[in-house]
């Protein structure tokens, strides 16, 4: 009956006395006695292990730590990043009634009218594919003036903001080219 809940307390408490035990195994100790080789002066130049004093840790100045980028460049690349997002959230919420209605208007023995809805259902589409397109234009500028410019800036930050803003442009031209071209084949049907 509780076998349940005695089941799950016991690995919650072993996961939660490895996870301690971890951290005071791993935990770095100040002054912890470390062996290292060490040349010995000679014309031999043998190593010799002697003890050596570890720091408990390693302070940061001011100087270390620096912002991923300027104030202005942070805004204009967040703001392109979140087009990008409410885009990629359009397409993901409506994406599948698209396409069901572009298939259902694109079945056999269809006519003009039905080859004309399904260019219609394309029009959604289209939208988020011209909205993540102009994205991605206005973020390879913003890399390229920003590469120009003196100003420092992290580089990985900066490649996974391009990244997300390239993958949304893919993901939704596909299936616009894809979509598209299911529209063009079945109106060249309906014409033959």
């Amino acid at each position: 009956m509780n076998s349940n809940r005695y089941t799950t307390a016991a690995v919650f408490g072993i996961i939660a006395f490895g996870f301690l035990a971890a951290q005071t195994l791993f935990e770095p100790v100040e002054n912890e006695q470390v062996w290292v080789s060490a040349p010995r002066s000679g014309p031999d130049a043998e190593y010799v292990v002697q003890s050596a004093k570890t720091p408990a840790s390693v302070a940061l100045t001011s100087n270390d730590i620096k912002a991923a980028f300027e104030r202005d460049t942070v805004i204009r690349l967040n703001g392109i990043v979140r087009r990008s997002l409410a885009t990629i959230r359009q397409y993901d919420a409506e994406i599948k009634s698209v396409r069901e209605e572009h298939l259902a208007a694109t079945g056999n023995g269809m006519n003009e009218h039905q080859v004309a809805d399904a260019k219609s259902n394309l029009s959604k589409l289209e939208e988020w594919n011209l909205e993540a397109s102009q994205a991605l234009k206005d973020m390879k500028a913003a890399v390229l003036e920003l590469e120009a410019s003196d100003e420092y800036y992290n580089a990985a930050i900066l490649a996974g903001m391009v990244r997300f803003v390239e993958t949304v442009a893919t993901e939704i031209g596909d299936e616009y080219v894809k979509l598209t071209t299911l529209v063009a084949q079945d109106a060249v049907a309906v014409r033959s």
